[in-house]
This record gives structure tokens, C-alpha cells and sequence, in this order.
């Protein structure tokens, strides 16, 4: 965690360092005196000094004057106190983003207080990237703020080497889509041929071999779709075990030592289990519904342009609702699927560290620390999932409206003699899927969140730079001779 910000010129400007004297912390103060949100007030703390900047106006106080200093959390934020006898003064207010910031620069001041020059170290991450202010989803820097890219970029590293497979994959993710969408055009020939006409028998039986050959034809092709999916998605899980594995070996021990076991751990199981998932039951329909998305508007638009337009009338408004949401889907399932992680890596600590726990009898503390994280997700869960059901709930309600318009109205053409009753049919199938598959969009940012989440963590590990050791063994030639001279036993 940073507790020593870079000062802006106007804010430095405004600090004159005497002698030996230098800054030991500098943090953001994101709340003025009357209690709103500031961006241009600092505290600082020098070896000797505390200077508060405020915009243009500097407080200044000795250490030596307090005997001690206390960050004291709050309902949304908290205060950073200093005392003097019972005389207690207020430095600075802050925000809870804050909290475990101030907590540290307390122990620092107090440090100080003491008489001893020792400057605390965080070991925390930072939970928001002081530079974006984005989310930093349980890695130590940034993703799209330290150059090492966003999801796309990330993304394209991990397809890179298996371009031939997706490849396939979208080829056949190509020919499911076009037996998709044939589907409904022969549908309409059937009924506008034979069922509205009294039409052949033989004419019948050539439509329902085509509905058939096409129906079998999606069904094997889903099938090879889904598995070579699934096998990508394994291919790809075990590779990156395998260099999160080698890098693991490579990295030096400050790196090893500043994460927990658990967390390393989850990094080889549980996020590359969420990148063999999501290819497996994602990715493998990404593409081929992209492909009769777009298409099948234009069919729709191509068969009756006014239905069309009176379907596509509440289709604005399931956007909006999908894109207004977006961002709030991917903040709070990115929170629960941390928060997932971050049960996972303390059952890992706790059972690997079984021995030590029952040496010095911690099992209670153990549990109870346990119970907290675990119920911290339980109740992220449940709000999530409350949010997803409302959600989810309001988007098919939309799309059952726009089937209903399309019944209404093209029922009404039909009558009309404006519209046959095989494209009403066709029509209707194309609303279907385009309703569906609208849905299916909407389930994708909560897919994506928690991919996102698990690629920048693996890939935060695979960028770590290792310093190649220098190649200083040599050669010794061993005798394997003992001489005892002068020894006693």
C-alpha cells in the first residue's frame, strides 16, 4: 500500500526541508474540515514535522508536541487524532478507502513519537488504483494502468498460441449459425407450401427431410462445438498451470513471501478452472450468437420492415438497461468472485498451517477469522444474486412484450392478406432468437467479469520479471579422501 505519494509542485512548494530532515509519508486528505470531497489537500509527515496542505493553506505541527496519534474509523471514513495530555487535535478527515492507509501512518507518527527514525512499510495491495481509480481486482499494481493491458490485450496473450484452434472453432461456430437461421425458411415454405395450400404429400415430406437434416445438423454440430471448446479450455487451463508452476520456481522469495500460500495456490486451481469454464460454456457459443444476431435482423427487416421496427421498439430499452448496468454487474460480481478467492486462499492457510494452529491452541481464533470471510461472501452472494433475479426478471419482461407485438400485429397482417402464415411463422422464430440471444448478452458481462478477473491475476504472476542469476558455478575436483589430523573423540 503506498503511504508515500508523489506531491504535486504546488503541494511540495509549500514544504521546506531543514538539515537531515526528509519526508517519510505523503497521502491524499480526500475530506476538508466542513466534510466534502476534496483532491487538493495532503498530509505529510517529515522526520520532525506534520504539514497539512489545504489548496493554498499549510498547518504545520512538531511531533515532540504529541504523545500520540490514533486513526479512528468511522461510518464511511474516518479521523486521524493526535493527543497532548487530554488535549486531543483532529489532522485530517478521510474516506474508508483510506482507513487502512491512516491506520499505518498513526504507527508511523507514533514511531517518530518515540524517538526512533524507522519508516513503516505497507504490505497491503492498494484496492484502487491511485492513478484510474479503477477496482485493482486482487493483483498488486493496476492491469491497465502498469502497461500490462486491459482484458483485450490480456486475452490475445493466452489465444495467442492456439490461433489454429479457435480458428476451427469459429469455423464451426460459422456453419451453426447459418443452419440456424435456414431453419425458419424452411418452416415457412412448409406451411405456405403445403399445410395454407393442401400442397403434396411429396413436397411435405421434402421439407420435413430438410427441417430434419438441419435439426441433426445443429445438434452434431453444437456437439463438436461444445467439445472442442471444452478441450481448448483444458489445453489452455493446463498450460497456464504448467507456467504458473515454472514461474512459481523462478520468482525470488520477497516475491513468494508477500503473497499468501492460498493465493498462490488459487492462482494454478481455481482461475485457471474459471478460463477452462468459461471456454467451455461461453466461448464456445460466443461467436456463432454474434453471427445470427446480425443476421437475423436483417432477415427480420428483409421479411416485414414495419414488424420489424415495432419489435425493435423495446429493444433500445433492454440496451440501455443492459448497458446502464454494465459497469455495476462487473464491479460487484469482480467483488464476489474475490471475495470467493479470498475464502479459498485462508482455507488453504489455515489447513496447511493445521499444525502450527493446534501447536499454540488458535483453532477458536482460526474459526472465527474463518467465519468472518466466509460470511462476508455469503451476504455479497445474496445481494448479487438479488440483484441478478430483478434484473434478469425485467429484461425477459421487456422481451415478452415484444413477442406479444409481434403476435398482435402480424396476426393482423395475416388477416389482412398482407403476410402469409409461414412468414408470420418465420418471423416469429427470428423474434425468438433474437430475444434470446439479447438475454444471453446480458449474462455476458457477469462472465466476463470473472474472467477478467482471473487472467489479470494469472497474468500480474507471468510479468513478473526474473532476474537470471549469473552463472558463477565452477568446477571442483573432489578426491573423496578424509584425513583425521589431531582429532579425538
Amino acid at each position: 500500500m503506498i503511504l508515500k505519494y508523489d506531491l504535486p509542485k504546488s503541494a511540495e512548494s509549500k514544504i521546506t526541508l531543514t538539515g537531515d530532515e526528509r519526508i517519510y509519508y505523503a497521502v491524499p486528505i480526500d475530506i476538508d474540515e466542513a466534510g466534502n470531497f476534496t483532491n487538493d489537500s495532503y498530509f505529510v509527515v517529515t522526520t520532525s514535522r506534520i504539514c497539512i496542505i489545504r489548496g493554498k493553506d499549510t498547518k504545520e505541527y512538531t511531533i515532540k508536541d504529541f504523545d500520540k496519534a490514533s486513526a479512528e474509523p468511522g461510518i464511511g471514513g474516518g479521523l486521524l487524532t493526535a493527543r497532548k495530555g487530554d488535549t486531543h487535535t483532529v489532522l485530517a478527515h478521510y474516506s474508508s478507502k483510506h482507513l487502512s492507509r491512516y491506520a499505518y501512518i498513526a504507527r508511523g507518527i507514533n514511531i517518530l513519537i518515540s524517538g526512533r527514525f524507522e519508516e513503516v512499510i505497507s504490505p497491503e495491495y492498494e484496492k484502487m488504483c491511485p492513478i484510474c481509480g479503477r477496482a485493482i481486482p486482487g493483483t498488486k499494481t493496476c492491469p491497465k494502468c502498469s502497461g500490462k493491458g486491459g482484458f483485450l490485450s490480456v486475452f490475445a496473450k493466452m489465444a495467442g498460441p492456439y490461433k489454429k484452434d479457435f480458428l476451427g472453432i469459429f469455423l464451426v461456430m460459422v456453419f451453426v449459425a447459418v443452419t440456424t437461421l435456414l431453419n425458419p425458411e424452411v418452416q415457412k415454405h412448409l406451411i405456405n407450401d403445403v399445410l395454407s395450400k393442401d400442397g403434396k404429400l411429396s413436397t411435405a415430406l421434402i421439407y420435413l427431410s430438410l427441417m430434419f437434416t438441419f435439426s441433426v445438423a445443429i445438434v452434431i454440430l453444437n456437439i463438436i462445438k461444445s467439445n472442442a471448446s471444452a478441450r481448448l479450455g483444458s489445453k489452455i487451463a493446463a498450460d497456464l498451470r504448467k507456467q504458473l508452476f515454472e514461474k512459481y520456481q523462478k520468482l525470488p522469495l520477497s516475491f513468494i513471501n508477500d503473497r499468501r500460500p492460498g493465493e498462490l495456490l488459487n492462482r494454478i486451481t481455481q482461475d485457471t478452472r474459471f478460463i477452462s469454464d468459461f471456454m467451455a460454456d461461453v466461448f464456445c457459443n460466443l461467436f456463432a450468437i454474434l453471427f445470427i444476431f446480425i443476421w437475423d435482423v436483417i432477415f427480420m427487416m428483409v421479411l416485414n420492415l414495419k414488424l420489424a421496427l415495432l419489435t425493435f421498439i423495446l429493444v433500445p430499452f433492454v440496451s440501455v438497461l443492459m448497458i446502464t448496468f454494465r459497469k455495476t454487474m462487473s464491479r460487484i460480481f469482480g467483488l464476489q468472485y474475490r471475495k470467493n478467492d479470498d475464502v479459498a486462499s485462508n482455507l488453504q492457510d489455515v489447513i496447511s498451517g493445521m499444525r502450527v494452529v493446534k501447536t499454540y491452541g488458535k483453532e477458536k481464533d482460526e474459526s472465527e477469522r474463518f467465519k468472518a470471510v466466509s460470511e462476508t461472501f455469503a451476504v455479497i452472494q445474496k445481494k448479487n444474486e438479488r440483484f441478478w433475479g430483478m434484473f434478469d426478471f425485467f429484461v425477459n419482461v421487456l422481451m415478452g412484450m415484444g413477442l406479444v407485438i409481434v403476435v398482435y400485429f402480424g396476426g393482423m397482417d395475416v388477416l389482412g392478406d398482407k403476410m402469409s402464415a409461414g412468414e408470420l411463422y418465420q418471423f416469429i422464430a427470428y423474434t425468438l432468437l433474437l430475444f434470446q440471444y439479447i438475454g444471453w448478452l446480458g449474462r455476458l458481462p457477469r462472465e466476463l467479469s470473472r474472467l477478467t478477473s482471473s487472467l489479470e491475476r494469472i497474468y500480474d504472476v507471468l510479468a513478473q520479471d526474473v532476474h537470471e542469476e549469473p552463472d558463477t558455478v565452477r568446477e571442483i575436483d573432489i578426491k573423496g579422501e578424509i584425513t583425521f589430523d589431531h582429532a579425538t573423540f
